[in-house]
């Protein structure tokens, strides 16, 4: 495990190859997740790149990238077509939001003001307020759905997110009916429920609803146990670090691990994915990177600055 780990890690802090995104995201999940110091080096190396000289480098930067966001995700298209479309700029959205929130948690500096000025924020909060009463529509957003609710709660609200919404999500269909590419959404659903509550893994679950997010990890862990083989090793992967998070025990957690290992292309130097119905084409790097961090973030201690 430690030698799998540190090639991962050697590969992807050398990378030439690997685009800034998912360099960014590789390195900030790791500071996030346990105050990685190689990594927040690198992120410091980064801070006019990511923050901009001034604020309104950084709405251009926004504007120009939401831009050429279109309304519908092209995974699983023909399932989300229809939420999509009733919510037509969640995905724009989400991104503002989401980088907005990066550049807060990461670096400490407030661009709301800026984000403020690229998205209608009396839709935004239309959008929050109908979405807890549309969980169907939600599971059908999935990440950027949850995304959008979690952050806007976090930055406009200031308040967690009701229980009764929580409850609605953690009652999903049993894994017999779900088609591979539901599968995928609903656990994807359920980690980021947990991961939205962490904050991208800034803060620790609150007490309050902490057995709520349990009973999300633990039905996840049920969909796993019952369609293993249909779920793709990033999807497992992700499952795992809710699981550390929200400390429940996975019956498949030695099975996702040893999984990870055999994986590993040492010629490559990272996790590919090829041993599942379901699971990531191609394997290159860029595409490895998100199950690569999420490897790393599952065999480490969970340390949030809050």
């Amino acid at each position: 495990m430690e030698k799998a780990a540190a090639q991962i890690r050697k590969r992807f802090e050398t990378a030439t190859d690997l685009p800034f995104r998912q360099q960014f995201h590789f390195y900030s999940r790791l500071f996030l997740w346990s105050r990685d110091q190689t990594a927040a080096t690198w992120l410091e190396g980064v801070h006019e790149q990511v923050v901009g000289t001034s604020a309104a480098q950084f709405r251009k930067r926004l504007a120009a990238q939401a831009s050429r966001l279109g309304i519908v995700p092209t995974a699983a298209q023909e399932l989300r077509r229809e939420a999509y479309q009733a919510y037509p700029h969640v995905r724009a959205y989400s991104f503002l939001l989401y980088e907005t929130l990066m550049v807060y948690i990461v670096y400490g500096v407030d661009r709301r003001s800026e984000i403020a000025q690229l998205l209608d924020v009396d839709e935004l909060h239309r959008y929050t307020k109908h979405l807890l009463h549309d969980p169907e529509r939600l599971r059908a957003l999935s990440t950027y759905g949850l995304n959008m609710l979690y952050i806007a709660a976090y930055f406009y609200e200031e308040k967690a997110l009701p229980l009764e919404y929580l409850a609605h999500m953690a009652t999903p269909k049993t894994a017999a009916r779900y088609t591979p590419d539901a599968l995928r959404l609903a656990l994807y659903t359920l980690a980021h429920c947990v991961i939205g509550e962490s904050m991208f893994y800034y803060r620790s679950v609150s007490p309050t609803v902490l057995p709520m997010y349990q009973s999300m990890v633990q039905q996840a862990g049920q969909l796993l146990e019952q369609r293993y083989a249909d779920v793709s090793l990033d999807n497992k992967l992700e499952t795992l670090v809710c699981a550390r998070i929200c400390r429940v025990a996975l019956s498949t957690e030695q099975n996702i691990n040893d999984e990870a290992l055999h994986s590993f292309d040492p010629q490559r130097g990272y996790i590919t994915d090829t041993q599942n119905v379901f699971h990531t084409k191609p394997n290159t790097l860029k595409r490895a990177e998100h199950r690569n961090v999420l490897f790393l973030l599952g065999n480490q201690t969970y340390n949030p600055r809050k």
